[in-house]
């Protein structure tokens, strides 16, 4: 028979009493069920927990953010985007730059062409086949053919940011070529070719 009224008596619960309950229970049920003490205490547990979980548990309320948590999340955002942002407009403004030296080496060509069936290189972008007012293919710089050399020894083609646009505060804000290729002293940097 199991002792409970040594832990429930009048007050002179111990641990050792409590300790005596488990013990004499665990060879209550090992004598029952004819196995080990501690096996038999933790198939006990094992009941007693299953049956006191209820079919349907109860709904577990979901409890949202607080002004707090949502305020600090932003500021984290905005501390990493203020950190990433003048990098990546650095890549854009490196990356824009192809257009203006794509062009170019465009019309060097066009140029070479033209000279091989003229005698001479073109005065104007509308002897190329350049459209105007002339501007890079992708619109972010005006190319201009220079005027004073001599067309039947070589030519000299600039390319500037469009005033007002992102790439006007480039470092890289003249782009030069000529008969023989880029010129990368008369540009704004000879790194802009690169």
């Amino acid at each position: 028979m199991i002792r409970m009224e040594k832990v429930f008596g009048a007050g002179s619960a111990s641990k050792r009493d409590a300790y005596w309950v488990g013990a004499e229970q665990n060879k209550y049920l090992s004598n029952i069920a004819g196995i080990a003490p501690e096996q038999a205490r933790w198939q006990a547990i094992s009941r007693i927990t299953s049956s006191a979980i209820s079919v349907n548990p109860p709904r577990t309320h979901y409890r949202g953010h607080t002004l707090i948590e949502i305020a600090v999340v932003m500021a984290i955002i905005a501390i990493l985007v203020g950190a990433a942002y003048p990098s990546y407009h650095q890549t854009v403004l490196k990356g824009r730059r192809i257009d203006a030296t794509s062009s170019l080496l465009r019309i060097q060509l066009a140029q070479a062409r033209y000279r091989t069936e003229h005698a001479s290189y073109a005065a104007r972008l509308d002897d190329l086949g350049w459209r105007t007012p002339a501007l890079s293919e992708r619109g972010f710089y005006q190319i201009k053919l220079e005027k004073g050399v001599n067309p039947a020894f070589g030519f000299l083609i600039t390319a500037i940011p469009v005033p007002g646009s992102d790439q006007a505060d480039d470092d890289c804000s003249l782009f030069v070529i000529d008969a023989t290729g880029p010129n990368r002293l008369s540009s704004s940097a000879p790194s802009c070719w690169d």
